[in-house]
Parts: C-alpha cells; sequence; structure tokens
C-alpha cells in the first residue's frame, strides 16, 4: 500500500499589479500555515519520502516550512512543469514516480490540485470540504505496486487535513 498526498500550497502574498506570479511569496500566515501542517504530520507520524512540488516560490516555501517541522529528512524536489499544472499533468507527474518512493506528497497550486483530489476521490472529497483552500492536504491510500497504476479506481481517500484559519 502506498499513500498519496496532495497539498494546496499555504496562504500567499497578494501581488502588486507589476508582480510576477511565480515569484510570489508564502505571507506570514502562510508560513504559520505550513509549520502547523509539518507539526499535524510529524504528530500523526506521516512522513512522504519525497516530496513533488511546483518550482514557484510560494510552493517550495510551503514544503520547506512543512518539512522543517517534520524532524525527518525529507526529500523536496522543485518540478517546473507542476507550475500551475493541470489534473491531467500532475496525475502524469504521480504515475511517473519511482516505485521505491511508498509516501509521495505534491504540493501545487489550485486549479489542478483540486481537481485532481475531486477526481481521485470520486466525488467523495466534497463530503469532507466545498472548497480546496490554501494549506489543504488530502491524503489517499494507493491500493497499488507501482505508481503507473495510480487512477481514481486504485485510490481512496484517507482524510483531510484542514488548514489553520486566520
Amino acid at each position: 500500500m502506498k499513500t498519496l498526498s496532495l497539498l494546496r500550497h499555504a496562504n500567499a502574498d497578494s501581488p502588486p499589479a507589476s508582480a510576477d506570479d511565480f515569484a510570489r511569496p508564502l505571507s506570514a500566515f502562510g508560513q504559520q500555515q505550513a509549520r502547523y501542517l509539518g507539526e499535524q504530520l510529524a504528530s500523526c507520524g506521516f512522513f512522504p519520502d519525497l516530496v513533488l512540488t511546483s518550482a514557484a516560490k510560494r510552493t517550495c516555501e510551503t514544503a520547506q516550512g512543512m518539512a522543517d517541522c517534520l524532524g525527518a529528512a525529507i526529500t523536496i524536489k522543485p518540478e517546473p512543469d507542476l507550475y500551475l499544472a493541470d489534473a491531467e499533468q500532475i496525475l502524469s507527474f504521480i504515475q511517473q514516480t519511482d516505485d521505491s518512493v511508498n509516501h509521495l506528497m505534491i504540493v501545487g497550486h489550485n486549479p489542478g490540485i483540486s481537481e485532481l483530489a475531486h477526481r481521485l476521490s470520486r466525488g467523495t472529497l466534497s463530503d469532507h470540504v466545498t472548497e480546496v483552500a490554501p494549506a489543504t492536504l488530502i491524503n489517499f491510500d494507493a491500493n497499488v505496486i507501482s505508481w503507473a497504476e495510480a487512477s481514481p479506481l486504485t485510490l481512496t481517500l484517507a482524510g483531510v487535513v484542514l488548514p489553520l484559519k486566520f
């Protein structure tokens, strides 16, 4: 059994009109959200083997802020093609993951993360959340030997960690 975690990046600063969206950092509150997630995961003994993150500043800061609180060595790999990736593109990253990885986490953006989470849950995610807000973590049990088999038919929604709120 493998585990897949989908995480929408934490709260980001509002961009000035001329700002580069890719370079937007987390807000101070977003930094708190990332640490909160790390603390929640650590308290449950929930440690990803690999974190694939969009290369955007806010997703990298989310992944690192979370990892810093886990108290374990976590491999974080920025992937430029995860920036604003749609559900199909994210699923392709999952399916190409090395099979030695037992717990994979993807840190990305909406709408792709939300669309994929809803698709993989076969609609049951709506029983838990109305929207995938920043810093929402969605976990799936993956009844697969190889990540190439990952699909709505092989993944089961295992739980949702709601974000720290203002």
